[in-house]
């Protein structure tokens, strides 16, 4: 049986709808079954055509803005209820690596679209980083003498990120 790249181009899109926006390649080269170039060469059509919701590959997963922007909208309800998440739950949550979560997150905080403070492991709203400084500085000011970051980090039970911000 002869399949079109129209056809082929159509059980993509529609692929894509009923996964939500991400499908791995592998998978949708099962599903539709055909070669693997075909898919390839149809995502790199789909890519380029303005009006399609914003086709994008990353790490081997075919992956729409609107999958993107919901990504976005969870991890702001999870900071609004959490107040910090790690990169790595997240990394684990979306099936991304952490590389690539915490790109997409800097992007996103420098666009205004989610509003916290990124570190190294761990993503905090400003309200968060706040209620911890509070907690920590009475340690600092009560101190009698000097006392190490890392000490209060580990006896208080602070990140130490936190501790050193």
């Amino acid at each position: 049986e002869y399949v079109t790249n129209d056809k082929i181009s159509k059980e993509i899109q529609d692929c894509i709808k009923l996964n939500g926006g991400l499908i791995s390649k592998i998978n949708l080269t099962k599903i539709i079954d055909v070669n693997q170039n075909v898919i390839e060469s149809q995502l790199d059509k789909l890519m380029t055509i303005v009006g399609i919701n914003g086709i994008n590959i990353i790490e081997g997963k075919v992956v729409t803005n609107y999958f993107l922007n919901n990504v976005c909208s969870e991890i702001e309800n999870i900071l609004n209820s959490e107040g910090v998440i790690s990169l790595s739950d997240l990394a684990n949550k979306f099936d991304f690596s952490i590389k690539f979560m915490s790109k997409f997150l800097e992007q996103k905080i420098n666009q205004n679209k989610i509003d916290a403070i990124l570190f190294p492991t761990r993503i905090i709203t400003k309200d968060y980083l706040k209620s911890q400084k509070s907690l920590i500085k009475p340690i600092l000011i009560g101190s009698l003498e000097p006392i190490a970051l890392n000490y209060i980090s580990s006896k208080f039970d602070f990140e130490e990120y936190l501790v050193k911000d």
